[in-house]
């Protein structure tokens, strides 16, 4: 009798668990909460952002991850000389811990050069997330910005390949454009080797001159340097270059074909209560 008892309890309690989990998997909102989880991780047809511009003999240069002062000043100082202007793509986590950062920044602006959003989370995929910790990183980011120089910026850079349908919506709602790029300068090894000079040079010279070897062609690229190594000396000779080839260099609004280089205000940042994502105490406010 104690052992049917015992079988009995022990059958009742398998019963109880799969009708638990018969309901874990079948309830509405449980699957739509997987299906947006496994949505946004799963690659999803998208429009992808531009990566060239629209006109051919065009040419725009992108500047990521900076600033630094140092090299950012230098680069500054080049682009003035050469009387071209670019888009520097901020890392916010290097702006508003000194005044030093933040003049290069207010610089940058007033010497007519477009401000953008770097990705603010090196080393996490942006697909990762859920809506609101992206929105929720992408206005803490955007806020930075708007704080040290008063522009709210539009357009963003995210790591390429790690963007989809979700968070294109969420970039899009928020007012920022994406925009990628198809000439690939491999700057960052100067932050290793600032003589690879030359190898920075001849990573632009290339796909420029096979347009030329193809019958006098001009191409159309969205170049992409970082400010985080010293680029000056490289962008002095990569822009007399891309003139010597015939290619103008045109703001990257110009280049995507877009009238507005900035965000007339803060837009959607209603952006609720869920936690920042780890590693973001950077783009924290400073206490007072």
């Amino acid at each position: 009798m104690v052992l049917t008892n015992t079988i009995s309890r022990g059958t009742l309690a398998l019963i109880i668990a799969l009708i638990a989990i018969y309901y874990a998997m079948t309830d509405p909102e449980a699957e739509k909460a997987r299906a947006r989880q496994v949505a946004r991780r799963s690659p999803v047809a998208y429009a992808p952002p531009p990566s060239q511009c629209q006109r051919s003999g065009h040419i725009a240069l992108t500047f990521d991850n900076g600033l630094l002062v140092e090299h950012t000043s230098a680069l500054l100082d080049q682009l003035k000389k050469s009387k071209i202007k670019a888009t520097f793509h901020i890392d916010p986590a290097t702006i508003g811990k000194d005044d030093v950062a933040d003049t290069v920044l207010r610089r940058i602006y007033a010497e007519g050069h477009i401000l953008g959003l770097n990705w603010p989370l090196p080393g996490t995929d942006p697909r990762t997330l859920t809506e609101t910790q992206l929105r929720r990183l992408l206005a803490a980011g955007s806020t930075r910005i708007y704080n040290a120089v008063g522009v709210h910026p539009r357009f963003l850079r995210l790591p390429q390949g790690q963007l989809n349908s979700q968070v294109e919506q969420v970039v899009d709602s928020m007012g920022f454009r994406t925009t990628y790029w198809n000439l690939d300068t491999h700057a960052d090894r100067l932050c290793t080797d600032p003589a690879a000079v030359p190898a920075v040079v001849d990573a632009i010279h290339a796909p420029l001159d096979e347009f030329k070897s193809a019958g006098n062609l001009l191409g159309t690229f969205i170049t992409r340097f970082t400010d985080k190594c010293p680029v000056a000396p490289a962008v002095g000779q990569a822009t007399h270059m891309m003139a010597a080839f015939g290619y103008a260099i045109v703001h990257l609004d110009e280049c995507v074909g877009m009238a507005v280089r900035y965000r007339s205000s803060a837009d959607s940042l209603e952006i609720g209560s869920a936690p920042l994502p780890t590693n973001t105490a950077a783009l924290r406010p400073k206490s007072s």
